[in-house]
This record gives structure tokens, C-alpha cells and sequence, in this order.
């Protein structure tokens, strides 16, 4: 296995709504993929193509074993294009000498308005399997893995401002970067879905269908790391793509991209930010000052395949998790870009989700 440093997910789960912002963006010559035929047909059952190199059930399970300071979340996106409607579900577990919590936290964007819905348990109300993914946190949130390509995702706030309750079915094969001991481990174990089900938003019930992603972060929490990551994917070609870069004063960083039952790993990406703009996130009231890239350019290429992508954020929430030293820019944007090799020419133009951290600038009060 490769080894990566943290991506994906957040403390939060997201909901977003109607494209405030109209992105320019780079032109690419696109492409047709050489032969449609070559492609697995979604529905397969991706155990299929399963061998003792891909994770298990297990390995999406907890992992929690006693330690004093530890985070551990299991993530979940999902874009219905017909009804301009993208989230992400985020279930959260924190342990540490002062206190055991579990949590999650709905954010997001509508036509008049940005919100953000946190909303905790007990440790007591807390319950999860270290078998198989399967994860229940007061009596209305809760996921289950009903076998390695099928899961159910539900939730209700509190407040019953929003609920959900999705089916995932699995498009690509998992991927585990096998996350150096220095970090938080990280899997993902659905980098691309089909995904149906029902959506109710603001009193209006949705009867959805789209696509999403599924990833896990668990680990002790003081080893956290600045990050950047995005992902899309396309579950009618088997297609998913990850990019991540991690670190503080410098950044390590991959690609790789799943297409039918191939793992297609880029290790050097050449990456440039554009178009910085300002953003506040609040803590406790008290405006904190960030900034994040709306352009990101992305290039590189392995001893078969060459990769060039361009994501152009369209949305962007700033949130500020309590007690840490950065800003978290929930995005959803714009994915455009081309895989190359000697065989297939792959071009991909799809919405996917993306993160941006950074150090905050500065506290104004």
C-alpha cells in the first residue's frame, strides 16, 4: 500500500443549494472515452473485483481502543444535479480527558440564507460496531453497512429543519492510502456511489437521486494536519477522482483516480492556486478572518497516465472548529479535466465537493 497523510471530511455535515457564485473557468480539450464497452456496468457487484489488497467492512468500522485524545468520523456527500441540492453527512465521535461527545453538524446554503446546524449527544447515546459500519448516535442518526456495496444513511436535526435518508451503492472500488503513523488514518471506502432516497430541506420534501462519496478519518486528535482535498466522481463509468495535499510549512500531496477496477496513482502533482478571496468564519460570535483559493490548477503524470484538472469553487462556507488554529472552507465546485494514456483518453466535467484549510490570519474582535 502507498502511503498519504489526512483528507476528507470535516466536523460538519453540509447542505447546499442554488450556485450564489457563476465561476469562470479554463478550457480544456475534452475527450471521449475510446471504448464505453470497456467499462464495468454500474449495478456489478464490486465484490466481484474484489481481492485481499482492497479494505474489508472491518477496516470502516470503529477503531477506537482506549486512547486519551481521539476523533474519529465517517463522511458522506451526495449531488442531486436535477434539484441543484448537494450535502454531506458527517458523523463525529471526540474523546478525551474532559469529555466524551459525538456529534453532527449541518451547514449549508438555500436561495436568502447560509446556516449551520450543530447538534451533540452524550457519550452515552453513542453506540458503533467494530465489525462493520454501523453507527447510531441518539434515536434519528444513524448509518449501516447492509453488505461491502450497499449503504443506508439517515438523520433527522433536532430542530427537524433537515432529515435524510439515502441509499449508497457502490460505483468504485475502495482505496486505502494506509495513512502514515504522523497523522490521522484515513479510508475511503465508497470514492464513488449511486445514491436515492428522500431529502426534506426547509419543509420541502425531495425525492432524490445523484451521486456521492464515503470516507473515514480516525486517530489521536493532536496529530491533526492542514489539508486540502477534493473529489468527484461519475457512478455510469466507474469513475471517481481524489486530490489531496497535506501538511503545515509544507505540503505532500497524490491523485489518484478509480476507473473501473483499476487504482491509477499520481504521486507528484504540480498544483496552483488562483484568485484568493477573503471569507470569516465565527467562533462564539467573534469573527475570524481566512482566506481560500477559488481557482486550483492541478497537473501530473505516472509512467502510463497523464492527469490535468481544474476546479473552480462555486460555493464556500468558512467554518471554525473549537480550539484548533485553522479555518475549514466546505466548498462545492466545479470539476474539469482529462486522463491520458495509451489506450484511453478519459475527459470528466462533474460537480464534486472540495476542502481548503488554512491558518487563520488573524482574530478580530
Amino acid at each position: 500500500m502507498k502511503k498519504f497523510i489526512l483528507v476528507g471530511g470535516g466536523i460538519i455535515i453540509v447542505a447546499m443549494l442554488t450556485s450564489s457564485v457563476i465561476a469562470a473557468t479554463i478550457d480544456f480539450d475534452l475527450f471521449i472515452i475510446n471504448k464505453k464497452s470497456d467499462l464495468i456496468q454500474t449495478h456489478q457487484l464490486i465484490s466481484d473485483i474484489f481481492s485481499n489488497d482492497y479494505p474489508s467492512l472491518k477496516d470502516d468500522a470503529y477503531h477506537y481502543n482506549g486512547e486519551e485524545n481521539w476523533i474519529e468520523w465517517w463522511y458522506f456527500t451526495f449531488i442531486d444535479e436535477k434539484n441543484d441540492l448537494q450535502l454531506y453527512f458527517i458523523y463525529v465521535i471526540l474523546i478525551n480527558p474532559l469529555f466524551e461527545i459525538a456529534s453532527t453538524i449541518i451547514g449549508g446554503f438555500d436561495y436568502s440564507e447560509s446556516y449551520e446546524i450543530r447538534d451533540y449527544y452524550d457519550k452515552s447515546e453513542f453506540t458503533a460496531s467494530y465489525d462493520i459500519p454501523e453507527v447510531y448516535m441518539g434515536n434519528d442518526c444513524n448509518f449501516v453497512a447492509l453488505n461491502e456495496n450497499i449503504f443506508n444513511v439517515n438523520g433527522k436535526t433536532k430542530n427537524e429543519r433537515i432529515s435524510w435518508n439515502l441509499t449508497y451503492t457502490r460505483s468504485s472500488i475502495p482505496y486505502y492510502p494506509n495513512l502514515p503513523t504522523e497523522d490521522l488514518e484515513w479510508l475511503c471506502y465508497l470514492p464513488g456511489a449511486k445514491v436515492t432516497g428522500s431529502i426534506i430541506l426547509n419543509g420541502i420534501n425531495y425525492n432524490t437521486s445523484g451521486y456521492g462519496y464515503h470516507d473515514h478519518n480516525w486517530g489521536e486528535k493532536s496529530k491533526h494536519s492542514q489539508w486540502r482535498w477534493a473529489s468527484t466522481c461519475n457512478p455510469n463509468d466507474n469513475f471517481s477522482i481524489i486530490f489531496n495535499m497535506v501538511g503545515n510549512n509544507q505540503f505532500t500531496g497524490s491523485i489518484v483516480v478509480l476507473l473501473d477496477n483499476e487504482t491509477i496513482l499520481f504521486e507528484n502533482p504540480q498544483v496552483s492556486y488562483k484568485d484568493f478571496r477573503i471569507c470569516f468564519a465565527f467562533s462564539h460570535s467573534i469573527p475570524l478572518l481566512g482566506i481560500y483559493p477559488r481557482v486550483i490548477q492541478i497537473s501530473d503524470n505516472n509512467t502510463e497516465y497523464d492527469v490535468s484538472l481544474n476546479i473552480d469553487v462555486n460555493k464556500n462556507k468558512p467554518i471554525y472548529i473549537g480550539g484548533a488554529t485553522h479555518i475549514v472552507n466546505e466548498q462545492v465546485s466545479k470539476f474539469r479535466g482529462v486522463l491520458k494514456g495509451q489506450n484511453i483518453t478519459y475527459a470528466f466535467d462533474n460537480t464534486g465537493f472540495s476542502e481548503y484549510t488554512k491558518f487563520r490570519i488573524r482574530d478580530l474582535f
